[in-house]
């Protein structure tokens, strides 16, 4: 989330835990707009960001990738980089759906984190998991990304109740949804 992936050089902004602490919404478009025009520099359509997990468990590796642990700034710093990043034609992708915030690999990114089943009621989800997703749909963020690990039983890019309940009936969600690299774990998970 703080430079584009690619086998191009390109600029290694902060990591986008410095960018909440800014509180700026007006930084926050100008880094999408960066990330944007670099990704359109180096012919890639679709960002992988911003990621808009809480981080609930202060010694995960990925909490330097995320806006921290209030739902309302991340919500609102998700909103601004999303525009500044479609601003310049590129797609947007807010990730990890949903309930994603530890992993077996503390230090190295997201790998174990097919090792949780995250337990959340329906309040928890709506009141701290969902504000930073519903603030990139309201955004129209292109693209969102289905989490490696299960939220109640269920792998999240196979999880009907949230990836068809959830986004598609209850937020009227019209974008895409890819999974993360290999969590889809069957061919039925397609649909």
């Amino acid at each position: 989330p703080a430079n584009v992936e690619v086998r191009y050089e390109t600029t290694a902004l902060p990591q986008p835990i410095t960018l909440a602490a800014t509180f700026s919404t007006t930084l926050a478009e100008q880094y999408g707009q960066i990330l944007g025009r670099e990704s359109r520099a180096t012919r890639n359509d679709l960002l992988l960001a911003p990621m808009v997990n809480i981080a609930r468990l202060p010694h995960w590796g990925r909490n330097v990738t995320s806006f921290g642990e209030e739902p309302l700034v991340i919500a609102r710093l998700a909103a601004a980089e999303i525009g500044g990043i479609q601003s310049t034609g590129v797609m947007a992708q807010a990730k990890h759906f949903i309930a994603n915030n530890q992993s077996l690999n503390q230090g190295g990114g997201i790998a174990g984190a097919d090792g949780f089943d995250f337990i959340v009621d329906e309040r928890t989800l709506h009141e701290i998991y969902l504000p930073g997703f519903e603030s990139a749909m309201r955004a129209n963020v292109a693209s969102i990304m289905a989490a490696y690990n299960r939220t109640n039983g269920f792998w999240n890019a196979e999880n009907e109740s949230t990836l068809t309940g959830l986004l598609r009936e209850e937020l009227h969600w019209k974008g895409f949804v890819v999974s993360d690299w290999d969590a889809n774990r069957s061919t039925p998970s397609i649909k």
